[in-house]
């Protein structure tokens, strides 16, 4: 299992940049090449798969839409754009002579097929939604406990909006979590980074207290990729502190939604209390 789970680990590279979303997923050449692929953009047609994939090169954002063929494990460019300051500054389209080239070991092209192996084998949507929200909602529930925002103390706080962090999770088939990635890319004004720290630090604390359980029998693949969304509100909308609902994508991908709002009674206790805080942290440094 231990070998399993660190083969597992190399699929992917755990690094964060300012163009991460909830679909991108980053992936490591042998190299040490860097991209990412975006699994939402995945679409299956027989031995076809047609996706996405993103690299940095000093300022411009380079995102290919690649077709690969899982019969002889081969892959093509069907397109290229080029985007800079957000701008798009020049596209190619191959798509009238795509040209297959077998999928080298150690390359980007073959941690992307890894990738596509993972989600072709995840059937999720064969089973019954009713299995996975039982399984998932007690989760659910707990990490919604077991984060608390509120709590922070930090030099200043994004009022009147929200803060959305994204935790992507691989969970294999005992249960472990083989794979977790952590992104905010919400205020990231400079005199934000004490409590995007610390809400960070919260949330990872609330997965350390659960331990998910094998994945229902009825699941024949091996892991399942679920990535959950919490939102911080500060303005009270939008209900977040109701449990969310459970859902799949086409690919059998998992959105788990978790949410809460600023309370007015936790801001008068971090008032009251942050003169006993100051002391403690005066005397810990």
């Amino acid at each position: 299992m231990k070998k399993y789970l660190i083969t597992l680990l190399l699929f992917f590279f755990m690094t964060a940049n300012n163009v991460f979303a909830i679909n991108w997923i980053p992936i490591t050449a042998d190299s040490g090449k860097v991209a990412e692929i975006d699994i939402d953009s995945i679409e299956k047609n027989n031995e076809v798969i047609k996706y996405k994939i993103k690299q940095n090169k000093l300022e411009d954002e380079i995102i290919y839409t690649m077709v690969t063929n899982y019969a002889n494990k081969t892959t093509a460019i069907s397109n290229m754009s080029i985007y800079r300051n957000d701008k798009q500054i020049e596209f190619k389209d191959y798509s009238k002579i795509i040209k297959y080239t077998p999928i080298k070991q150690g390359t980007l092209n073959e941690a992307a097929y890894r990738i596509l192996t993972l989600v072709n084998n995840a059937p999720a949507l064969d089973m019954d939604k009713v299995i996975w929200d039982k399984y998932f909602k007690k989760y659910q529930r707990k990490i919604q406990r077991n984060w608390h925002p509120n709590l922070i103390l930090a030099n200043h706080y994004p009022r009147e909006r929200y803060s959305i962090a994204y935790v992507t999770l691989i969970i294999n088939k005992d249960g472990d979590i083989a794979y977790q990635y952590y992104y905010n890319d919400t205020n990231q004004e400079k005199k934000f980074d004490d409590f995007n720290k610390k809400l960070k630090e919260e949330i990872e604390k609330a997965f350390k207290k659960i331990k998910f359980k094998s994945l229902p029998k009825e699941y024949m693949a091996d892991n399942v990729i679920v990535v959950m969304q919490f939102t911080y509100s500060w303005d009270g909308m939008g209900g977040h502190a109701k449990s969310q609902p459970i859902e799949f994508n086409d690919l059998g991908i998992g959105y788990i939604e978790l949410g809460k709002n600023y309370s007015g009674a936790f801001a008068i206790t971090k008032v009251l209390f942050f003169p006993l805080t100051l002391t403690y942290l005066l005397i810990r440094n």
